[in-house]
């Protein structure tokens, strides 16, 4: 048996409610041997990264937003500030995808001793540049393992 953890919005049944990367989502654990448990988990909207649930949360705060602010203006002089707000509201979703894509990259990343923490120390020299390469930061080739490091670590 090989558990796994699985995380949902606090609207769904099962679980218990806990704080992930400071927002709080159902979190519970099911046996990933189990493709019947897998599936219903998924049918039921529990996701397999903590992530997922965060976007989702934060999407349904701002789309709720986005309608409090519709309902609140209505005459013509409004609808310029409601194209306005959806503007902001594209560029903080913009933001938001962006930041989950750093994410993804930080997650990729290597936790050689499985406490949950990228330890560039135990990475190879090719794993860095590979790293720092998909975090667009700009190394020389020639750079040993001690800067690359440094520039893997500054540029979380």
């Amino acid at each position: 048996m090989s558990n796994m953890m699985i995380y949902a919005t606090t609207d769904k049944v099962g679980g218990n409610i806990e704080s992930v990367w400071g927002t709080k989502m159902r979190v519970r654990t099911i046996d990933s041997s189990d493709k019947d448990e897998v599936e219903q988990a998924k049918a039921d909207g529990w996701l397999s990264k903590a992530s997922d649930v965060i976007e989702q949360i934060e999407t349904q705060k701002l789309e709720a937003e986005n309608k409090v602010m519709k309902g609140k203006l209505s005459s013509g002089d409004d609808n310029k500030r409601i194209k306005e707000l959806e503007e902001q509201l594209a560029e903080a979703l913009t933001e938001v995808a962006q930041l989950e894509a750093k994410l993804a990259i930080y997650e990729e990343s290597k936790d050689a001793n499985g406490n949950g923490e990228v330890d560039y120390e135990e990475m190879t020299i090719s794993e860095l540049s590979a790293l720092l390469k998909q975090r667009d930061v700009e190394f020389n080739a020639r750079d040993g393992k001690a800067a690359l490091v440094k520039l893997a670590t500054d540029s979380e």
